[in-house]
């Protein structure tokens, strides 16, 4: 379902939501999608008011549930709720059970535990009886949007280090240092009377570590999508990560083409391509284009929306 305002059928500066529809993103959507899924961790990345979350929503969102995938779309709170707490309580937003295997991980866990302690299943509500049944397990993508807010909105730099560590881990694949610890720290009594006992107690521990049973076919991906000039910002503390640096989409300025489709499309013969170019003259401020298929120049997306938004009938006051 798209956007049903008869009376001017662009959104502007309004948020876009998964049932809205936009224009002149095609491309790009198709390539992020692409991106997201063939990739565990994917950094999207492009300047303020560009139209990054918009694509998300009303693009991407969409895309990745028609391959399967329940997207947990969520922007991170600084006031001092733990970040793993947030992805709970989204989780639980959306419906997802999460189903702990065997309690190998303590209160405290970190990102790698939660993720390798857990299978997330579906939950349906039998409208008969009221009651809650778990279904079928779930492939997930965690959309962080906004993600530059932990750098201008967190005060706490030891909670942002904290949490980029876990995520290296996790999106590393490497078990955390306390578990790793743990397995070392195998005690072997050696004063006991009998070689026999003493080879059982090392076996009976080693047998223990193995049998904890944590979950790796679980298939959860992550979209971070931050301005691009919080980009070094975010190589500083995702130092630690390098799948982070190779598996990125940045988020190019609309040409006049695009900006051409987001005019006309929306109501088809309401505004003419003549009439579409002499607005795209007036938002970017050039006139040495031709509207061909050919992409010449750039135009300011966020500029474009409003003189877009501006067309809207205006109450007359009284």
């Amino acid at each position: 379902m798209e956007n049903q305002d008869r009376k001017n059928p662009w959104l502007g500066l309004q948020s876009y939501t998964e049932y809205d529809r936009i224009y002149g993103r095609d491309a790009d959507i198709r390539a992020l999608t692409q991106a997201v899924l063939n990739n565990k961790e994917l950094l999207f990345y492009g300047k303020s008011g560009i139209g990054k979350s918009s694509i998300l929503m009303a693009g991407l969102v969409g895309m990745c549930r028609q391959h399967g995938y329940v997207p947990i779309s969520m922007r991170l709170e600084h006031s001092g709720i733990k970040y793993i707490d947030q992805i709970k309580q989204a989780l639980e937003a959306e419906s997802i059970r999460v189903v702990r295997k065997e309690a190998v991980c303590g209160n405290d866990e970190t990102l790698w535990e939660f993720f390798h302690c857990n299978e997330f299943r579906k939950t349906n509500r039998d409208i008969t009886t009221n009651e809650e049944a778990i279904g079928e397990r779930v492939n997930l993508l965690f959309i962080f949007d906004q993600f530059e807010e932990i750098f201008t909105l967190s005060r706490n730099k030891v909670q942002i280090r904290d949490f980029f560590a876990e995520l290296a881990d996790y999106l590393n694949d490497i078990e955390p240092e306390k578990i790793s610890k743990n397995k070392a720290n195998v005690e072997v009594n050696t004063d006991v009377q009998s070689g026999d006992d003493m080879f059982g107690d090392i076996f009976s521990s080693v047998a223990s570590e193995e049998s904890k049973d944590y979950v790796f076919d679980n298939n959860i991906h992550m979209i971070f999508t931050i301005r691009e000039d919080f980009l070094s910002e975010f190589e500083y503390y995702a130092k630690a990560t390098p799948s982070l640096k190779q598996h990125r989409y940045q988020l190019r300025p609309l040409n006049e083409e695009q900006a051409a489709e987001i005019i006309t499309k929306p109501r088809p013969g309401m505004v003419s391509k003549e009439v579409a170019k002499l607005i795209i003259e007036k938002v970017a401020g050039r006139t040495d284009f031709i509207l061909d298929g050919i992409p010449e120049i750039e135009v300011d997306s966020a500029v474009l929306s409003l003189y877009l938004d501006c067309t809207k009938p205006r109450k007359r006051r009284r």
